[in-house]
């Protein structure tokens, strides 16, 4: 096996068991723009620090409001922490809290945030969930392409088209790009297939905006 004579490899990978070539930085980079609301949640590991605290608000910012368990996912972190996180800030007054059936749903007002921390009116940003938005449209692909679609029985291939969208509606809805579905229960049969077409172009609409 070969390997690089020491003289160049990084000492700094060194340090913590890694052979590498010397690093050669290309200062391509730039500083993080602040005052872009889009950099929003930099801004906000910057006042709070790298943790749930920073990463909770900004997912209550962008989108509005949002329950412990369904953030924690969102953040892949625990769910206790963003619980206790979510309790420690309502107390401030500037996150608020109410009951939703069992649940406790926590949301802010984005017009007293955004002017503080970009100094003036600005649109609030977008969240994209594409892991959400990801597996949505793959399931809906995997099931809208097997081979028994290429039935000739419009109420097969209706069929289908409703197990494929209630497989992917919570994952399609939860991606944050405001993608709707229209409600599949009151179609009937091959009824649906119009109603499954019209949605799927909605969502392919919703992709090139």
């Amino acid at each position: 096996m070969f390997i690089e004579p020491k003289e160049k490899l990084d000492p700094l990978f060194m340090r913590y068991g890694f052979k590498r070539s010397l690093v050669s930085m290309r200062s391509a980079s730039h500083e993080v723009a602040m005052a872009n609301p889009s950099c929003l949640a930099f801004k906000m590991r910057s006042l709070f620090g790298v943790n749930v605290r920073a990463d909770a608000l900004t997912c209550l910012l962008v989108r509005g409001k949002g329950h412990p368990s369904g953030i924690s996912r969102l953040l892949a972190v625990s769910q206790k922490q963003v619980q206790d996180t979510l309790v420690e800030t309502a107390r401030s007054g500037l996150v608020h809290v109410r009951p939703v059936g069992r649940r406790k749903d926590y949301w802010v007002e984005p017009d007293k945030w955004y002017p503080f921390l970009f100094g003036q009116e600005v649109s609030p940003v977008q969240w994209v969930h594409w892991r959400a938005l990801t597996r949505g449209l793959s399931i809906l692909w995997a099931l809208m392409s097997k081979p028994s679609l290429n039935a000739d029985s419009d109420y097969v291939i209706s069929s289908m088209a409703r197990r494929a969208i209630r497989s992917a509606k919570d994952d399609l809805l939860d991606s944050g790009i405001g993608i709707k579905l229209t409600d599949d229960r009151p179609h009937r049969a091959e009824a649906y297939l119009d109603v499954f077409i019209k949605d799927v172009r909605g969502v392919v609409d919703r992709l090139q905006v």
